[in-house]
């Protein structure tokens, strides 16, 4: 009896060795299984008893498995052949099983953040600033990246916040993983101020920012920077009308950057005061009046004396007005103003005496009107000579008429010690005898006023 029939293979042994799925490993590879048992059980043989080890599989159990040219990145198949020989050396049709291994990729990329980062509000929050994700996978070449951002406002600064980015990567069959990248946006800049230049000002005007100038400021991250000054007052030590202003400006953003500059205004007197021209009197004082003989009268004040607005003077023993509400300053007050003596004339003639007094009028910074204020005092002598006559006489046609013999008349002044004496004679004739008359004789005294 000779055996010449090969063994069988069932019509649906492919299928009911059914699709073997493998997980690909490292290098996307695998290795391949041993599928003869189950191979086995679809095979009939009518008189030999088969083993698996009968069985001839390609590719061979234990084999590696690599991708395909043309790998999709996720997964690829492998053809399994079955080829089986009896006892007597009879061959079956080999088994060609297509696709029957399956090797596929399960595992996620391998997923590599940027480094966490503090930038500035002005950079850009791309990652072409703040870094790019790399991943690499077993089987995709070139794992897709994306990211998703997640802002946390800061409570204290607009200008300041967190971004939570998530990266994540995907391979060619869904697989993913992702990583956490913490960007810090960070307003650490200060504004950028710019003072208003240093200044000289008069002490009339005002040192306000809208007369002396105001700070300008920019800033990286804030539109609109706060600025806001202080002021420290130095006084003159010379003027109390000038001083200098240290004027502090700052400039603050919304996160509390503050950046300063100082400007420099010197506040300065230097107006010259003036005075009321109705002021410039002239003055007439008489003896009548009880002033001072001229030739006797003298001022009380001296060339270069500075006397106050409010202090008065003599001239003749008669007291001369202050000055008060003559004077005038743009800055000091007029009590404050002084009058220095710079000239006085004097003139005089035989009956009266004229004082002419030039003042400069001086603030408290030294600043000298340009005109001088002028105030003109005259005493007059205005009272005449007292005179007393001879006393009435009578005398023999005998004797002199002149005043040795009938009397000379005396006469004072209360200027002239010593004034003019004289007389004049008219006589009246007698109507009864021609040696008897009566002289009516006129004495008058007159002093050096005439």
């Amino acid at each position: 009896v000779q055996d010449t029939t090969a063994p069988v293979w069932d019509v649906n042994a492919c299928a009911n060795i059914g699709l073997e799925t493998l997980t690909a490993n490292a290098t996307c590879g695998a290795t391949m299984p041993d599928l003869r048992a189950d191979a086995l059980i679809q095979v009939t043989e009518n008189c030999d008893v088969l083993t698996f080890t009968d069985i001839i599989q390609s590719p061979a159990p234990g084999s590696p498995l690599t991708p395909p040219p043309g790998f999709d990145g996720c997964s690829y198949t492998i053809d399994v052949i079955f080829n089986v020989t009896d006892c007597n050396g009879n061959d079956a049709i080999p088994l060609t099983c297509d696709d029957l291994v399956k090797v596929m990729d399960f595992t996620p990329p391998m997923i590599t953040c940027p480094i966490n980062m503090t930038i500035e509000c002005t950079e850009s929050t791309l990652p072409a600033n703040t870094g790019m994700a790399s991943a690499t996978d077993n089987c995709d070449a070139v794992p897709d990246i994306t990211y998703t951002d997640m802002t946390v406002a800061s409570a204290t600064c607009v200008q300041e916040y967190t971004i939570n980015r998530t990266w994540k990567a995907t391979d060619d069959c869904g697989n993913m993983s992702t990583c956490l990248q913490v960007i810090t946006i960070d307003d650490s800049t200060a504004p950028d101020i710019t003072c208003p230049t240093n200044m000289t000002i008069e002490c009339t005007e005002s040192t306000l920012p809208a007369n002396t100038g105001m700070a300008s400021a920019t800033d990286n991250c804030d539109v609109v920077p706060d600025i806001t000054y202080t002021d420290v007052t130095v006084a003159s030590t010379t003027c109390p009308q000038e001083y200098t202003i240290n004027r502090t400006w700052k400039a603050t953003d919304d996160c509390g950057n503050m950046s300063t500059c100082l400007q420099v205004i010197t506040v300065d007197d230097s107006t010259p005061p003036t005075f009321n021209p109705l002021c410039q009197l002239v003055f007439d004082f008489y003896t009548s009046l009880g002033s001072d003989c001229p030739a006797e009268s003298t001022i009380s004040l001296e060339i270069g004396q500075i006397i106050g607005e409010s202090d008065g003077w003599i001239v003749g023993g008669n007291p001369i007005p202050s000055l008060n509400n003559c004077l005038f300053d743009n800055c000091s007050n007029p009590d404050s103003l002084k009058a220095l003596v710079e000239d006085i004339v004097i003139t005089e003639d035989s009956c009266s005496k004229t004082f002419t007094v030039y003042f400069r009028i001086l603030d408290q910074c030294g600043n000298a009107s340009v005109d001088l204020f002028v105030c003109v005092v005259k005493v007059h002598d205005n009272v005449a000579p007292t005179i007393i006559c001879p006393i009435n006489m009578t005398i023999e046609c005998t004797e002199s008429t002149l005043p040795i013999n009938t009397g000379m008349a005396t006469a004072t002044d209360d200027c002239d010690p010593m004034p003019t004496i004289t007389y004049s004679d008219m006589t009246v004739a007698s109507t009864i005898c021609p040696q008897e008359y009566t002289i009516n004789r006129t004495w008058m005294a007159s002093d050096s006023c005439g």
